[in-house]
């Protein structure tokens, strides 16, 4: 069966602004995604059990990015997404290595939020996997933080999430 295409795509006016405001992480739910979102067209609408579950990290223009990569095999008619994000911590502290380290031990659920602010969820089925690099820098005007980078795989590409949505589920 095939999918159907539904939609022409014209060229957008020219103030399509790329970048990635802020990032918001929440523990993958084992439990048979105990937060059940109401998904209608690719865009979540409602979300039982999710409220205060996603932490916020905010973030400096140019440092962070959500993005998604296909992947489809024509001879066993498969089709998969990778779902990635990296982001910056600034400063090193021992409070931030605690928190960092239950980050990267968890498979998370990530919501980036875009420079047009819309917000759109990676790693719904399957939960994403972070790696974290501790880096001190060398020179004194070099970044020193965290940085940290995710990967998932997925059968469907980003949910939207409604924007009302948002405040509900920040911790």
């Amino acid at each position: 069966m095939a999918c159907p295409i539904q939609l022409s795509m014209a060229v957008d006016c020219a103030d399509n602004v790329g970048g990635v405001k802020k990032l918001f992480l929440a523990v993958f739910p084992d439990n048979n995604l105990s937060y059940s979102p109401t998904i209608a067209s690719g865009v979540i609408t409602a979300w039982a059990g999710a409220a205060a579950k996603f932490f916020t990290y905010s973030v400096r223009q140019g440092v962070a990015t959500g993005g998604s990569n296909s992947e489809s095999d024509g001879k066993s008619g498969a089709t998969s997404y990778t779902p990635t994000f990296s982001t910056q911590v600034e400063g090193i502290t021992a409070a931030k290595n605690v928190e960092l380290d239950s980050v990267i031990k968890n498979r998370l659920l990530v919501i980036v939020q875009l420079q047009d602010d819309t917000y759109w969820l990676m790693g719904y089925k399957n939960g994403m996997n972070a790696k974290l690099e501790t880096n001190p820098g060398v020179g004194m005007s070099d970044f020193k933080g965290y940085k940290i980078n995710g990967t998932g795989a997925e059968a469907f590409n980003w949910y939207q999430v409604t924007s009302a949505l948002i405040p509900t589920i920040s911790a």
